[in-house]
């Protein structure tokens, strides 16, 4: 589809117009970008949570009676801010994606062995470990993010499998770097053109872009500072698409990820924050005296002495039940905020006195954080799939051969990060060999870290002790 032919017959400006108008509403950016920075949130704005005025040096007369407030002095409250935000972000993150995406697919042909090598190859090339985590952390911060695939001219090379002049290369769109995205669906959900508005800033000149990708073309158009005031927009640019689909990928969620904790995180904020001033004040000793004292011991002196009339009283001030109420509280939020999130809490404290666990101890520790990565899975399945589509047609266009072979289906597949009781698995498959070893003795030296110098030798011992025995007296 030409971009012209979406809205037919339609000025530059009535096209771009119609290319935004998305489905859903554009993310908050600014509002997401103080959650993630923690100097950002309320407890911080000195106008929802004010330093005090004190009087520190008030005059009295001979009574004690305050004549003059004296000169005011600010003291600053306690701001005391949580990074939940960035924390759960970062587990959930790691939880989706600590472990490589697999390719599940069904390769007999040659062509077919060649295509996957080549997909394999250029996955690899992209590093796409490190983009799946960082599309993970954008999509969970700012509700969306896309990746556009094209290629690039490079020295004669034979990486993927065949000799070509190009390489495979992608590059993020996130709200976050300043780009607004603009899907465009028809009457059938299908998406059939998708649109980036940008800003390039020059000395004395700024330059707003808006480019539009349909499964033939791709259309710049820009305005400069100057022309902005009255709507401009002059193309810029127009290049082919050559794999007759629209390179780009697109994932989003309804809400940031930590959209339901807000309020939590907020309320420990402030608890905390005035914990500590509370602290600063009570902290020291105070002593509580009923009558009249006569002289206080010397500043630094080890035993102090207290002289008061006789019947005076003095005794220390103490604070018996509000820190455990303010516990209870606390702990109460954090683990709610944990809980409405699927984050298992594995700080030190909470995972130092466990023990050692069982392979389905561990899975029931973090069932809950698996399940969220199955609920992803309802984003980043067809997010990936989409993916490896896009590459199989690079693939195609640069080698004529591998169409034949293109409908071969390729599945990610997700594997939630878990840490290894290799002991049990072990001992799994051992019982399910019938008891017998389920790897050779090599192949148990080289995941011990060892090598085929280090197997030889425990042959050459193994025969040194048989021969041994052979001779040794028996009694």
């Amino acid at each position: 589809m030409k971009v012209e032919e979406i809205v037919p017959g339609a000025t530059p400006g009535t096209l771009i117009a119609n290319l935004k108008l998305r489905p859903y509403p554009l993310p908050d950016v600014a509002k997401m970008k103080k959650r993630l920075d923690v100097k950002g949130h309320s407890v911080f704005n000195t106008a929802l949570r004010e330093d005090k005025t004190i009087y520190p040096d008030p005059k009295k007369d001979d009574t004690g009676k305050v004549t003059d407030k004296g000169e005011p002095k600010t003291e600053r409250v306690n701001r005391i801010g949580f990074a939940l935000q960035k924390l759960i972000i970062k587990r959930a993150t790691s939880f989706l994606f600590g472990n490589p995406v697999e390719l599940d697919y069904n390769a007999e042909s040659d062509e077919e062995k060649a295509l996957i090598s080549c997909l394999e190859e250029m996955l690899e090339d992209n590093k796409e470990e490190y983009i799946n985590k960082q599309i993970a952390r954008k999509v969970f911060s700012f509700t969306e993010a896309a990746e556009y695939w094209f290629t690039v001219d490079a020295e004669s090379h034979e990486q993927y499998g065949f000799e070509t002049k190009r390489k495979l290369r992608s590059k993020i769109f996130s709200p976050d770097k300043g780009d607004v995205l603009y899907p465009y669906f028809d009457e059938h959900e299908n998406l059939v053109a998708f649109s980036r508005e940008f800003k390039i800033k020059k000395p004395n000149l700024e330059i707003l872009y808006f480019e539009t990708y349909t499964d033939e073309e791709m259309v710049r158009w820009k305005q400069s500072s100057l022309s902005i005031t009255d709507g401009t927009w002059i193309e810029d640019a127009r290049e082919p698409i050559p794999i007759k689909m629209i390179p780009i990928v697109y994932g989003r969620q309804d809400e940031m990820e930590t959209e339901d904790i807000e309020s939590i995180i907020d309320r420990l904020e402030k608890m905390f924050s005035n914990l500590g001033d509370t602290n600063d004040y009570h902290s020291a000793p105070k002593i509580f005296v009923n009558g009249r004292i006569l002289s206080f011991g010397s500043k630094g002196s080890s035993n102090t002495v207290i002289q008061g009339e006789k019947d005076a009283k003095a005794e220390y001030l103490s604070w018996d039940h509000a820190p455990e109420s303010f516990l209870v509280e606390a702990n109460n939020l954090i683990k709610m905020a944990y809980t409405i999130t699927q984050t298992p809490d594995i700080s030190f404290d909470s995972v130092k006195g466990i023990g050692s666990l069982s392979g389905i101890a561990l899975k029931l520790m973090f069932l809950d954080a698996h399940l969220k990565v199955k609920d992803k899975e309802e984003i980043f399945m067809p997010y990936l799939q989409r993916r490896y589509k896009i590459m199989r047609a690079y693939a195609c266009e640069m080698k004529n051969s591998f169409k034949k072979a293109s409908k071969m289906k390729v599945k990610p597949v997700i594997k939630p990060y878990m840490i290894a009781d290799e002991l049990s698995e072990a001992q799994v498959l051992q019982i399910a060999n019938g008891g017998k070893p389920f790897v050779s003795q090599l192949e148990s030296v080289k995941r011990a870290g060892g090598n085929q110098d280090d197997y030889d030798k425990i042959i050459e011992e193994k025969k040194a002790d048989s021969q041994s025995d052979v001779f040794e007296a028996t009694y």
